[in-house]
């Protein structure tokens, strides 16, 4: 909030969120892809089964 502009939350939001619409794509389009082996060990918990045991359900209130 060191500019006069910016002095208000709501302007230093919508400012925040217009710098981050302009620097994402630019980040990105220097950046290199990733490789697919990190991103297939990166993502590899969703492949795991899991068991939850459930005490209440939503399905038996009527």
């Amino acid at each position: 909030m060191f500019l006069k502009f910016i002095k208000s939350p709501i302007n230093a939001g919508a400012a925040a969120m217009i710098i981050g619409l302009i620097a994402v794509p630019i980040v990105s389009a220097v950046t290199r892809k990733p490789e697919d082996a990190f991103l297939n060990d990166l993502f590899s918990s969703y492949e795991q089964k899991v068991t939850v045991r459930r005490a209440h359900s939503l399905e038996d209130e009527d």
